[in-house]
């Protein structure tokens, strides 16, 4: 990892990722000097200081595609922080892996999930059993 000092010049991109699909906003243009901490880890004066939409990650997140804790709201959103720098296609190119990699075990889990209520609803064309609930799970082992 490179070393990192405040006044540093950042970018971040955006991944927005939906049930319809996913948007990347590079923001390429832009560069923010940083300011680190052992709280923050490494901030990007987005903002004024202190202000709460700054982004801030660990210093080992660069580079990396992570949560983007601005979003409380309960969007699908994440940032990925870079020295800046780099053209968009460049940042595309770093972020196209790990979304790929994203992509699939997102796509692992909803096919869990499938799995798991087809075998709820097999287990609802049983004769059910008297008494005062039903309870069936899916185990994501069996075939």
């Amino acid at each position: 990892m490179p070393e990192i000092k405040d006044g540093d010049l950042y970018s971040y991109a955006t991944i927005s990722v939906e049930s319809h699909g996913f948007m990347v906003r590079t923001n390429h243009e832009f560069m923010y000097p940083v300011e680190t901490s052992d709280w923050l880890g490494v901030e990007l004066r987005v903002n004024p200081p202190g202000h709460h939409n700054n982004v801030s990650v660990r210093p080992d997140q660069l580079n990396q595609i992570v949560w983007d804790d601005r979003n409380r709201n309960g969007s699908s959103g994440y940032v990925f922080v870079y020295r800046s720098g780099k053209s968009e296609a460049e940042v595309l190119e770093m972020i196209r892996p790990q979304l790929q990699e994203y992509l699939k075990r997102r796509k692992e889990a909803y096919r869990t999930l499938v799995l798991h209520a087809d075998e709820m609803i097999s287990n609802l064309d049983e004769p059910m059993p008297s008494g005062d609930y039903i309870c069936a799970t899916g185990f994501a082992g069996k075939k």
